[in-house]
């Protein structure tokens, strides 16, 4: 595959990889899936506008960009995400295809500092099947955006299902106590009403058994 973007790294002399995928992929999570890449290690672009102006704000996709951040960072009044419309206009590229080297129009260029903790990169090709691997050192040759902090933790879905999983041991083992004690005292009413297993079913439901 050759496009512009390939064009401009082979006359530059920019080592890079193009990975391409079977599946078409837009979101960090496909992007990592498809091309074998950890998440951290793909670069996502998000266009924002306070509605005169665009930014291009970019950030590796294990994390969550932070609005207020980048409205302080720019003395902005107000910030919101550019349309799809908005994207392919100043872009060139539909959403989930845009990377920082070739843009149509000229943007302010923001990476966070977790792009620069990075050896390698995963950008867009400018089309959802193709990625461009390359050394961080030299897209933020390419680019030279600026660097700032504008992100927040997030927590990922496989931290929330471990999460999810603690609480639920928790809760069994606290359930699983509290059987104990309403075994005992179950026992105690088994002896009291003999072999009358309607009232000590009753019983059972009543405890939540």
């Amino acid at each position: 595959m050759e496009n512009k973007l390939t064009r401009m790294l082979d006359f530059k002399e920019i080592e890079y990889a193009l990975v391409e995928n079977k599946r078409p992929a837009f979101s960090g999570e496909q992007i990592s899936k498809e091309r074998n890449i950890g998440l951290e290690n793909v670069l996502k672009c998000i266009l924002l506008t306070d509605g005169k102006k665009y930014c291009l704000a970019c950030t590796t996709a294990d994390t969550q960009l932070d609005l207020k951040k980048i409205r302080n960072f720019l003395k902005a009044d107000r910030l919101s995400f550019a349309t799809k419309e908005e994207i392919k206009l100043v872009t060139g590229y539909r959403s989930g295809c845009v990377n920082p080297i070739i843009i149509k129009k000229k943007v302010s260029i923001i990476f966070d500092h977790s792009v620069r903790e990075k050896k390698i990169v995963d950008i867009s090709a400018g089309i959802p099947t193709a990625g461009i691997q390359i050394k961080q050192q030299h897209l933020s040759l390419l680019v030279n955006p600026r660097f700032e902090g504008i992100t927040k933790e997030i927590t990922l879905p496989s931290q929330v299902k471990t999460l999810v999983l603690k609480k639920r041991g928790k809760k069994s083992r606290s359930s699983q106590r509290m059987s104990e004690k309403e075994t005992g005292s179950e026992s105690k009413k088994n002896t009291f009403y003999g072999n009358n297993d309607r009232l000590i079913n009753f019983k059972k439901n009543q405890s939540g058994l």
